[in-house]
């Protein structure tokens, strides 16, 4: 496995692709999911491009349909007229939603306060002090 590192990129990769397609066609032996194996592939490219992380995106679309008749049938054994009545009431339901929103807040304090520190170290000539503790 650790030979794989030594076949040059420019061999590595259309292997990789020509397995990907094959995989694709052999799950149900129809084009159309080549198709959209190479469509995908172009999208999730172009999102990483734009900085996105494609992970989130995937899960959305996979738990998406599976989470939605679970909602649907929360809502109906609530007796809730809104999603609103469902997730946020309750006392449970109000911390939980309250820790999120604050553990949220913190790491957007944080990056915040650690690019502005970063930005105060380079405009009084970039040295910084070294940690205190052992050498």
């Amino acid at each position: 496995l650790v030979r794989i590192i030594r076949i040059p990129l420019r061999l590595l990769a259309p292997l990789i692709m020509l397995l990907a397609i094959i995989g694709a066609y052999a799950i149900r032996n129809n084009i159309f999911d080549v198709y959209i194996m190479l469509a995908l592939g172009v999208f999730v490219f172009l999102i990483r491009r734009l900085g996105f992380h494609p992970g989130p995106i995937g899960l959305g679309l996979i738990l998406g349909p599976i989470i939605e008749p679970s909602l649907v049938q929360a809502m109906y054994i609530s007796d809730a007229t809104s999603v609103w009545n469902v997730f946020f009431t309750g006392t449970i339901n109000i911390i939980l939603i309250t820790l999120s929103v604050l553990s949220i807040v913190l790491v957007v304090w944080t990056r915040h306060r650690d690019r502005a520190k970063g930005r105060e170290g380079a405009a009084v000539g970039g040295s910084r002090e070294k940690p205190d503790g052992p050498e």
